[in-house]
């Protein structure tokens, strides 16, 4: 049987990137390498497709390569058409390869037979480090074991580098860079090692935090909320300590307590951004929204048998028109540090499964009323 070989050529991006992960562009037609007529988009052809076959699969699955292709037995196409450049451009699409082809097998009266040719893409034996200590890249290794076999492609370096970045950044590293050289492994085929340099730079300092979107609050204020993030002042001797990110997340969540502590029971960061001061520090800046300032209204008590309404009124000490605040409610009536409080006076009488349940029954305007 004479073995006729079309080739579908494709159009892709003469770019380094592209050159380097392949190409995603669609195949401007088919042309016939055998010395038969040239198939073109000007004389197309309709076929069943009699069967699909897949050459230089090593380690893919040759079915689960077909299936992407969406080239099934049986179906109806038209040849050249989308159906043979969608082929390969989903082929494409999973990084996976180095080269794709899709040619034409055999064609039988009006059954086309084809071959997707395919060069598979490196896979990693290991990741060797350049500029950290042994620790580093101990504590590194760690969170890099799952990419050991797998295929090696953009998205792998891009995930690579940053889980190296984050580690690093989390510990005040925050501009780490991170380089990387795909070297081909002689001990196994088709294996690439990944030489990776890693630069941390300077633990970085707090230049300046500023506020943004702040009416009622001072940024003097705002920046007292921050306990562990502190900007560089000419008074201190030492200075802003190394910047944390960890610690600074958590000073996000301390900022907002305190200015709902204040009344201010809507207030958000709306967006917070980092920016580069210099080499070695950074300025930040916190979009705010505060909302409105809200206080106590009227304070009712439900299934108070034991004690009444007044008695509770005394220890609770929260009046009508005073600043609203969760956390001093939550105090006076489940822990205040003196023994003071509701939950108290229910316990030390006895009732162990004394429970309340505050419910914020009304608001209005800038007032809420609460029912226990």
């Amino acid at each position: 049987m004479n073995r006729i070989l079309f080739i579908i050529i494709l159009l892709f991006s003469c770019t380094t990137t592209m050159a380097q992960f392949g190409r995603t562009t669609a195949p401007a037609g088919i042309k016939s390498v055998a010395g038969n007529s040239e198939l073109s988009y000007l004389n197309p052809k309709e076929y069943v497709i009699g069967g699909v076959t897949v050459a230089g699969a090593k380690f893919l699955d040759k079915d689960v390569l077909i299936n992407i292709s969406k080239l099934t037995v049986g179906d109806r196409i038209t040849v050249p058409g989308d159906a043979t450049s969608n082929a390969i451009k989903k082929l494409w699409e999973q990084q996976l390869f180095e080269d794709v082809q899709l040619n034409v097998a055999d064609i039988r009266s009006d059954s086309i037979f084809f071959e997707i040719a395919i060069v598979e893409r490196p896979r990693l034996t290991r990741v060797e480090f350049k500029g950290l200590k042994k620790s580093e890249t101990e504590d590194i290794n760690k969170k890099l074991t799952d990419k050991t076999g797998k295929v090696v492609n953009e998205n792998m370096i891009k995930t690579t580098s940053g889980i190296i970045k984050k580690h690093f950044i989390e510990k005040g590293y925050l501009f780490t860079e991170v380089t990387t050289l795909q070297v081909r492994d002689t001990a196994e085929a088709n294996n690439v090692i990944l030489k990776v340099q890693v630069n941390k730079n300077n633990k970085v300092k707090v230049n300046h935090i500023a506020f943004e979107g702040n009416k009622d609050f001072k940024e003097k204020q705002l920046r007292k909320f921050l306990k562990k993030t502190k900007q560089k002042e000419i008074y201190k001797v030492f200075g802003a300590g190394k910047f944390s990110n960890e610690k600074y997340e958590k000073d996000k969540e301390t900022l907002i307590a305190k200015m709902q502590d204040k009344g201010y029971r809507d207030a958000a960061i709306i967006k917070d951004t980092i920016s580069k001061h210099n080499s070695k520090s950074i300025d930040i800046n916190i979009k705010l929204n505060e909302g409105v300032k809200y206080y106590f209204g009227n304070i009712t008590w439900a299934g108070n048998a034991k004690y009444p309404t007044k008695v509770l009124d005394q220890i609770l000490t929260i009046k009508k028109g005073e600043v609203f605040s969760e956390e001093k409610l939550n105090k006076k009536l489940n822990g205040s540090p003196d023994g003071g409080d509701v939950s108290s006076l229910y316990l030390n009488d006895g009732y162990l499964t004394y429970n309340v349940d505050p419910v914020q029954t009304r608001i209005y305007g800038d007032t809420i009323d609460i029912e226990m």
